[in-house]
């Protein structure tokens, strides 16, 4: 299991992920309403990662969030 700390921009031109510092930043071009960003971002983030499980663990409603991949 492990944690990794992500930075979500919503309403972007495009979809983009990358490792800053070790933090991923993701853009989304999904609206942060009615949890349409978070499951893009997790989509998103499970697609960078190539993992199996992916669960957002805190910042449901922050562009700061921590997701943990088990």
């Amino acid at each position: 299991m492990s944690l990794y700390q992500v930075h979500v921009t919503t309403d972007a031109e495009q979809d983009a992920i990358h490792e800053a510092k070790g933090v991923l930043v993701v853009s989304v071009r999904a609206a942060a309403e009615q949890n349409q960003a978070n499951v893009a971002v997790l989509q998103l983030v499970k697609k960078f990662l190539k993992v199996k499980r992916i669960e957002l663990v805190s910042g449901h409603h922050r562009a700061h969030k921590v997701v943990r991949i088990s």
